[in-house]
């Protein structure tokens, strides 16, 4: 069953991430930033702290917060370059490419993604879900490209098949899963999303948690509210266990939405307490909602 489309949006959400962060300290979580922040802080080698620069820069890519990925970008490279680190070296090109998503330049950006993956290949470097060839989806949701990111998951998925290395076939799946749910192909996505899912199990638990939002969104334009809220619930728990919390919010949003399915207005606005600052625009954004 084919659907209409969605429109997909870069929404900045790094606007409420003084909220995230007060949620997160009533309820005693700890968010992946301030995780790797603290872990660079005391970091002994500068391997580790390239790593960590690097890592730091994928999650403020995914939170929106730009000058915050510069900054580590730059940092990470900075180091790379001084002791030669060649995967450090490999994310040189996201530099220019976070440049020209600022001036809006998609595919001058998309291209430096790009350049990124191939170089993370050619060095057979694991990439998850917050990584360049997990976030360049989001290049393509911002860019309205969803048949260019169709072809260019095929195409890595094959390529990864080939050659490996096998957990980034998670990051593929979940980027076709993105196609299908924006195409309306409910079937196809919630096989894509699962077929993600079980790969980063393995070793991402971001991409695993990240997971059940979109399959329940997939349930519930099925019209299966239950199903759709078995899922919600799910997503809600592992993403406070990770600790993106922009994640958590999302499923709050579409835990309201699957509520107001039931006829639960009730339920629906309780749902919503904790997405009140972020609004509605934000809420639906599917580059935070694991499309």
């Amino acid at each position: 069953m084919r659907n209409s489309r969605v429109q997909l949006t870069r929404v900045p959400l790094f606007l409420v991430l003084s909220h995230l962060a007060a949620m997160a300290t009533a309820q005693r979580i700890t968010l992946i930033h301030d995780s790797l922040e603290a872990r660079l802080t005391n970091a002994r080698t500068d391997a580790e702290r390239v790593a960590l620069h690097d890592q730091l820069a994928m999650v403020y890519i995914d939170q929106l917060d730009d000058r915050k990925a510069l900054a580590h970008l730059e940092e990470g490279l900075a180091i790379a370059q001084r002791t030669k680190n060649e995967q450090g070296l490999a994310y040189a090109p996201l530099l220019n490419g976070m440049e020209q998503l600022i001036a809006h330049d998609h595919a001058s950006a998309i291209r430096a993604f790009k350049t990124c993956i191939d170089r993370l290949d050619k060095l057979g470097v694991k990439q998850g879900l917050l990584s360049p060839l997990g976030l360049i989806r989001q290049l393509y949701n911002t860019a309205g490209s969803q048949d260019e990111r169709f072809e260019f998951y095929t195409v890595k998925l094959a390529y990864y098949k080939a050659h490996g290395p096998q957990e980034n076939l998670g990051a593929c799946y979940h980027g076709l899963g993105g196609y299908y749910f924006a195409s309306g192909q409910a079937d196809k996505a919630i096989e894509n999303y699962l077929r993600a899912r079980e790969v980063f199990s393995r070793f991402d638990p971001v991409g695993y948690a990240n997971q059940p939002w979109p399959i329940s969104a997939m349930y519930l334009s099925w019209g299966n509210p239950q199903k759709a809220e078995e899922y919600q619930r799910l997503a809600i728990e592992e993403n406070l266990k990770v600790g993106l919390l922009t994640n958590v919010m999302a499923s709050y949003g579409g835990m309201s939405d699957v509520q107001l399915a039931k006829g639960d207005t009730t339920s629906a606005l309780q749902a919503l307490g904790p997405v009140a600052r972020i609004g509605a625009a934000a809420r639906r954004s599917c580059s935070h909602q694991g499309c």
